[in-house]
């Protein structure tokens, strides 16, 4: 047929053309999967995976701050660590009874032995009150309870060299202590006769200042104190001044003080200036309701205010008081007058058992003593106070 045109050939072309083209990007395609396999490959495990701690080299583990050490051998995880041995002591601790630790939510020092009832005796399990190591106290209604005796400074202090004189009074003449004789005066005895007490052996006296109502806290002068300090001049005692105490405030007891003072100075007294502490019967006595720590306080700022004045201080209180009223540890600083009407023992008049240091004692009244008002209170200085 003229004029059609024959385009056979051409196809076969353009089939060989796109078969190539394809041909040539598939081998660019294989050729690129093989460059990234190889370069992706993992590299060959080792025969032998040694620690790394082993593949430290010596010098390398010698250099200062390096340690090949791990975090759980370092040696501050201890102080986290709780210790057997320790949790077996504090197991230990508590079975033996140490004392319980008040809480706010646990017993009040002042509620304590409430509702619980009282023993009629206290014994030790030495089954000996007298072992040396512990002192006896007895109430009013007759109880005794054994206390055991502080580490504080112990008397030297012997029953044994206690006498009875022709008079009937005491004295003391042992190795280390000797005593002078005194007794202890206020307007009940107003009417003795010093002179015939200082012929029967009597050398000082300590005079009332003031007393302090128990009740109402007004401070009393003695009425007699100017009398029978007159009178003690005058049948050459020496003398000491004490007051009667009732303070229930350190400022009180500073108060008590000065007045003690003054008397002193007025009279050029040689021997101390006496707090008297309220015995403990005296359960209505406004000092009565204190506290120990507070009675200590008080009587330590009486001391105090003396000594400021540069005169000596002296404390006058029952062997019972001290032991269980006062913390006596805390008075070491002070001069202690002891009264303790203890009976004979061991054919010696009186004794104390009192075992701390004191420098006076009052062994109980003169009624029996030639010369002496009966209701006059005796007592021995172990000090001689007027040379000092």
């Amino acid at each position: 047929m003229s004029g059609f045109y024959d385009n056979t050939d051409d196809d076969k072309t353009v089939k060989k053309t796109i078969v190539g083209a394809v041909l040539a990007a598939s081998l660019t395609f294989l050729a690129f999967l093989l460059l990234l396999y190889h370069n992706t490959k993992p590299a060959e495990t080792p025969k032998e995976n040694k620690p790394a701690e082993e593949t430290v080299s010596e010098e390398e583990d010698l250099e200062i701050g390096k340690s090949n050490k791990r975090s759980q051998d370092l040696d501050f995880w201890d102080m986290f660590r709780s210790d057997p041995a320790e949790e077996k002591d504090v197991e230990r601790d508590d079975a033996e009874g140490k004392p319980a630790v008040f809480t706010e939510q646990g017993p009040q020092p002042d509620k304590i032995g409430e509702g619980v009832p009282e023993e009629t005796d206290t014994k030790w399990d030495t089954g000996d009150p007298n072992d040396g190591k512990h002192i006896a106290v007895t109430d009013p209604d007759g109880k005794t309870t054994w206390y055991e005796i502080l580490d504080i400074p112990r008397s030297t202090y012997s029953a044994t060299f206690v006498k009875k004189t022709e008079q009937g009074s005491l004295t003391y003449d042992g190795p280390n202590l000797k005593s002078a004789s005194g007794a202890m005066l206020c307007s009940d005895q107003s009417a003795a006769d010093l002179s015939a007490m200082k012929e029967a052996g009597l050398s000082f006296v300590m005079l009332r200042s003031i007393v302090r109502d128990g009740t109402n806290g007004a401070v009393v002068p003695d009425a007699a104190f100017s009398a029978l300090a007159q009178k003690a001049k005058d049948a050459g005692l020496f003398a000491g001044v004490y007051v009667d105490s009732a303070a229930t405030t350190t400022d009180e007891a500073v108060e008590e003080a000065n007045y003690a003072i003054a008397s002193a100075k007025t009279i050029e007294a040689s021997y101390p200036v006496a707090i008297s502490v309220p015995d403990r019967t005296s359960g209505d006595n406004r000092m009565h309701k204190l506290n120990n720590e507070e009675r200590t306080g008080i009587v330590k700022a009486f001391c105090d205010q003396v000594r400021s004045f540069g005169m000596k201080p002296l404390i006058r209180a029952t062997k019972a008081d001290l032991i269980t009223r006062l913390n006596v540890e805390d008075l070491s600083a002070y001069d202690i007058w002891v009264c303790d009407s203890g009976p004979a023992e061991n054919g010696n008049p009186y004794y104390t058992d009192y075992p701390y240091v004191f420098t006076m004692w009052g062994y109980g009244k003169a009624e029996n003593i030639t010369g002496f008002d009966p209701s006059t209170q005796m007592m021995l200085s172990f000090v001689n106070y007027e040379q000092h």
